[in-house]
């Protein structure tokens, strides 16, 4: 189910695919179009219906993005960011935890090289 407060503004956007990211990531609101065009974020589990999780989950995202790798890369290091600012936030700590599967420290400037799949935290 949606949130409550992002009813209104989808009401207003019938031309545009739009969703509302929360902090962590977390899908909060989608209007019909993000739905057709992305995913039915309806169907996936309020837990795991995090922007970064389904970048590495859905493969309905990699076709959404040309440059998924570059896409990923950066949702990746935008939550490590916002995790940095909170860092006694436990669900963070539990989504930042959990990491895609194989990924791998690149040669240049240790930066992450996203893989296909989702490990959970342990």
């Amino acid at each position: 189910m949606q949130s409550p407060s992002c009813s209104a503004w989808e009401d207003d956007l019938t031309a545009s695919p739009a969703f509302v990211l929360g902090r962590r990531t977390d899908i909060l609101g989608w209007n019909p179009l993000a739905a057709a065009l992305v995913t039915d974020f309806g169907d996936i589990p309020p837990k795991h219906r995090t922007y970064v999780r389904l970048l590495f989950t859905d493969p309905a995202m990699r076709r959404l993005y040309p440059d998924w790798e570059n896409v990923a890369r950066r949702a990746v290091a935008q939550l490590r960011t916002e995790a940095a600012r909170t860092p006694g936030d436990p669900r963070m700590s539990t989504l930042v935890g959990e990491r895609p599967r194989g990924m791998r420290t690149s040669e240049r400037g240790g930066a992450p090289t996203p893989a296909a799949g989702w490990e959970p935290s342990t």
